[in-house]
């Protein structure tokens, strides 16, 4: 599998989002402020997409960026003088999860727990969860859903993947609309 390590996911379960949608390894990191140090000391001045959950307090460097759109669960931020993004889940990934299966009923399907608290001890439980067939299946199916808010998302960051430096903030306000 190819390297993107400049997505740089602060949990295990967007790792495994970030993973299946751009069919890459990416640069796992443990929490918001490990997300920003990276971004701030590894890609200095170099293109980078940070991705985390707006359910803790974030960095001062995460509070820098300024807030280019947003939908319903997903929030993209850019810093003003370099190509850093943020891509916040609002509030976190689980959630993200059972609102787009229609309020969970969908995740057993994929042998997940249908409530937020079963899902998070899923999500959270180890490093292996980036591997987790049935997560994985979940992303690749619900991103290939037309008009899905995890299907924007998608392509979105294969858009910030491929344009890296070319980025047009107008297109990737489109994403989101």
């Amino acid at each position: 599998m190819k390297k993107c390590d400049f997505v740089i996911p602060e949990c295990f379960v967007e790792t495994a989002m970030a993973q299946s949608f751009l069919n890459c390894d990416v640069n796992h990191q443990k929490g918001c402020n490990q997300v920003s140090r990276v971004m701030q000391i590894k890609y200095e001045n170099d293109f980078a997409i940070g991705m985390i959950d707006n359910d803790k307090r974030h960095s001062t460097y995460v509070k820098e960026a300024k807030e280019i759109c947003h939908s319903s669960h997903v929030i993209i931020k850019k810093l003003q003088d370099k190509p850093h993004y943020f891509v916040v889940i609002n509030p976190a990934m689980e959630k993200f999860m059972i609102d787009v299966s229609s309020n969970g009923l969908s995740l057993k399907g994929y042998n997940l727990p249908i409530d937020l608290e079963g899902l998070k001890s899923i999500t959270k439980d180890s490093k292996g969860m980036m591997f987790n067939a049935d997560i994985r299946r979940f992303f690749a199916d619900k991103s290939n859903e037309e008009n899905s808010e995890m299907h924007s998302l998608k392509k979105l960051l294969c858009y910030l993947c491929e344009n890296k430096y070319n980025v047009k903030i107008e297109e990737v306000k489109k994403f989101l609309e």
